[in-house]
């Protein structure tokens, strides 16, 4: 998959303002250059406690084109390993 250069410089800006300020209580790991496993931990309310593995997967088109989000661990909200159903994703284009 052939990302574009607008996605390219999007993700770059992206990923140095990521180094300057971590999101709290998320691991974010690069996959290849369109997807990132990530992991969320130390949540407060019904997640806490819990560990959550996901990954995200961007279109080549990103920003213009919604992610595909998918959990592996179950948290009790969303079915595992199935495309999450939310207005910022994929799943209803």
């Amino acid at each position: 998959m052939q990302a574009k250069k607008l996605t390219l410089q999007r993700l770059m800006k992206e990923e140095a303002s990521l180094e300057r300020e971590p999101i709290p209580n998320a691991m974010v790991t690069r996959k290849d250059l369109l997807n990132f496993h990530f992991c969320l931990h130390d949540l407060e309310g019904p997640y806490a406690g819990g560990y959550y593995h996901g990954l995200l997967e961007l279109h080549q088109n990103y920003p213009f084109a919604a992610p595909k989000l998918i959990f592996y661990t179950p948290t009790g909200r969303f079915d595992v390993n199935l495309p999450v159903c939310t207005s910022f994703t994929n799943y209803h284009q």
